[in-house]
Parts: structure tokens; C-alpha cells; sequence
């Protein structure tokens, strides 16, 4: 029942809207989004704060964030 849009640095990926970004500096207003999800990538990002910061610059107050990351441990 919602809309959902994906950011990567590559857009071929997926079935849906995806546009072209950079965790660190996205192209949405302010409190654009309820759910943010960040799923095993946070490991590639070079400055993870920033991203950070930009995620919940984008997230609408009360907004969720879901961050996952691999357990290489397990691996």
C-alpha cells in the first residue's frame, strides 16, 4: 500500500524506481521518507556517518531506520 523508491550508485539493479545516488548525499527534501532501509551496504561506504547523517536528514520526524549489515564472522 506504499511507494517505495531504491538509491544505489548502480541503477541497472532491481525491478523498481531506483535512482542513482550517493549514500552521503541524496537527492530527496527533507522528511521525504517514513521507512529508510540501509541493507548489508553500510560497509561500503566511505565516510558511514555521513551517510548516516543524510539518512536521517531525509527521514520524516518519527521516521524508522532499519540499518543491516553482513556477519562475516558466520562466513
Amino acid at each position: 500500500g506504499g511507494r517505495y523508491v531504491g538509491a544505489d550508485f548502480v541503477v541497472s539493479r532491481g525491478g523498481f524506481p531506483l535512482v542513482r545516488a550517493d549514500a552521503a548525499r541524496l537527492p530527496f527534501p527533507d522528511g521525504t521518507f517514513d521507512v529508510l532501509l540501509c541493507i548489508d551496504a553500510s560497509e561500503h561506504f566511505p565516510d558511514p556517518p555521513a551517510a548516516a547523517r543524510e539518512f536521517f536528514r531525509v527521514l520524516r520526524p518519527g521516521g524508522v531506520y532499519f540499518l543491516s549489515a553482513p556477519n562475516y564472522g558466520n562466513v
